[in-house]
């Protein structure tokens, strides 16, 4: 071939007015071609595609081919690849996410990197690591041993790294970086949220045992914006069926600091919100704890009462009563734990009871109506306005409460403070059956 007689200087010139295709076709002649044209066409695609990023490179981070990420960044004429369109984007987008740990190091060894800067999206190379590398500990760790990196980095939103990771629900990635000084532990977006909140409200239950142990994280802090310790808010989360919470809750109980009988900023403890669902293995271990059942909160409401404004079962109403539990206790209104179970409809549309029952099954309301009222609550209690628990019964039309509350005494001719009777709200609201119910209890009361 006459070509391998010209100096190599020549041949270098010559390439530089070729095609990159063309290149690449006298590239694979032959060893003496690959050495001599291979520099030239990765000196054509860095000049180029400057000022973006070189095709080769962003190759070589996407496929994780060290060798051509080392050819291309030799080639490239910046100091810092942020300095190129999408050039920082090759470790966060691309090779960091990919797992491409060798590809990385090249990038890293280069000095064209500024661990601490930003890309286009607002990530950094280690944001990157602990949210979506393929090997998070690996790749977090090679981050690390780099001099100067800034461990106390956030997100754009402001999330701090070490709660990113605690969201992964990687644990070794959390381990790693909670070994590194001076680590920040708490938001400063939101004063009192600890890592234990991202971690129990995630599910990450090993998680939460390990934060726990280091004893570098106060279990007790009250979040500012929801206003409650941890507690309460793994009681609400219990309250709708998540069971998991549990076993997270007995976790914190455990702990030195935590107080079961804390109040919200609300006033209420975990019991309030614990009673509102049907967890009775809850309910007891709060009890257990020492938690007052007749504690109130500002509005003077009491555990009781919240579980027959919410979904409380028939079994953590029987446990709260049993362990104290006043059913005529009163809050700042006047209401009664009977009045807000006689009005609860969410309740009422519920038939715990099974169908073959003797007598015909109550709604779930009906069955704590029943059972305050067979441990003594006043049927005919009445609020400031002057309402009686018949009339919020009559109020959402639950015949099966008001037949309940006339059978233990309730007065069907008692009026309010706008002079209407349970029979008129009954009527006015178009609740027939109630109605006829209350209508012949008026009837039957009458000389």
């Amino acid at each position: 071939m006459e070509l391998l007689r010209f100096p190599d200087e020549l041949l270098i010139a010559t390439g530089t007015f070729l095609r990159p295709r063309d290149l690449c076709c006298l590239i694979r002649v032959n060893r003496q071609f690959h050495a001599i044209f291979e520099p030239v066409l990765y000196q054509q695609d860095a000049c180029e595609s400057h000022p973006n990023t070189p095709a080769a490179l962003m190759w070589a981070a996407s496929n994780g081919d060290a060798e051509i990420a080392r050819k291309a960044l030799s080639r490239v004429k910046v100091d810092k690849l942020a300095d190129l369109d999408g050039g920082l984007e090759l470790l966060t987008t691309l090779a960091i996410p990919r797992g491409h740990y060798e590809v990385v190091k090249v990038l890293l060894a280069s000095g064209k990197v500024d661990v601490n800067e930003e890309d286009k999206y607002g990530s950094r190379p280690l944001i990157s690591a602990c949210l979506w590398g393929a090997d998070k500990v690996r790749m977090a760790e090679l981050l690390l041993s780099v001099d100067g990196i800034e461990i106390n980095t956030s997100s754009r939103n402001g999330t701090p790294l070490l709660e990113l990771a605690v969201d992964t629900g990687n644990l070794e990635l959390v381990k790693l970086l909670m070994s590194f000084e001076g680590i920040e532990l708490t938001s400063k977006k939101t004063p009192g949220r600890t890592l234990l909140w991202p971690a129990a409200a995630l599910g990450h239950l090993d998680i939460v045992k390990f934060l726990l142990g280091t004893g570098k994280i106060d279990p007790a802090a009250l979040n500012e914006e929801k206003g409650m310790p941890l507690l309460h808010w793994l009681a609400i989360d219990v309250e709708k069926g998540m069971d998991q919470e549990e076993e997270m809750i007995r976790l914190l109980l455990a702990a030195d600091g935590v107080d079961a009988s804390a109040r919200d900023n609300s006033g209420c403890t975990a019991l309030f919100y614990a009673a509102q669902g049907s967890s009775v293995d809850l309910v007891k271990v709060l009890l257990d704890e020492g938690t007052d059942p007749n504690s109130r909160n500002h509005d003077g409401d009491t555990a009781l009462m919240h579980a027959a404004s919410g979904a409380g079962s028939a079994e953590v109403f029987r446990l709260l009563l049993e362990r104290g539990a006043d059913p005529n206790s009163r809050n700042h209104a006047g209401y009664t734990a009977l009045m807000y179970a006689a009005k609860n409809i969410r309740n009422a549309r519920r038939y715990p009871e099974p169908d073959d029952a003797p007598t015909r099954p109550l709604n779930g309301a009906a069955v704590v109506v029943r059972l305050l009222l067979e441990r003594g609550a006043d049927p005919n209690s009445r609020n400031q306005d002057g309402w009686t628990p018949l009339m919020f019964a009559a109020d959402v039309g639950n015949a099966d409460a008001i037949e309940l509350l006339l059978e233990r005494g309730a007065d069907p001719e008692v009026e309010n403070n706008n002079s209407h009777s349970a029979t008129y709200i009954a009527y006015a609201k178009g609740h027939f059956e109630a109605e006829s119910v209350l209508l012949v209890a008026t009837l039957e009361g009458i000389p």
